[in-house]
């Protein structure tokens, strides 16, 4: 257990760059495809109980992918961070 807790408990370096462009190549292909049905008129964009279809409803769909993808991210590193933190603590009592 002690062994384990050293090893883990340093912050790894690139962790947030990492894990956005992980999760940004990860919803392409998504964003992708809900925007090739939006123009064809399968899909809509719902907003404000309006549906949009359309090019200016799929450039969305497609800029709100990195924006999705920064979200995620954060939450993400912010419990990573609390993880790595609370070993510390364990690596002080351990010591």
């Amino acid at each position: 257990m002690k062994k384990l807790i050293y090893k883990y408990s340093e912050t790894p370096d690139g962790l947030f760059k990492r894990l956005f462009i992980t999760f940004t190549f990860g919803y392409i292909p998504f964003g992708i495809f809900q925007a090739i049905l939006n123009m064809m008129g399968v899909w809509p964009l719902s907003f404000n109980d309006r549906n949009y279809y359309g090019m200016l409803s799929a450039v969305v769909i497609l800029c709100s992918v990195p924006l999705f993808a920064l979200l995620l991210t954060v939450i993400v590193w912010f419990y990573f961070m609390i993880g790595i933190l609370m070993m510390k603590v364990a690596r002080t009592f351990l010591n």
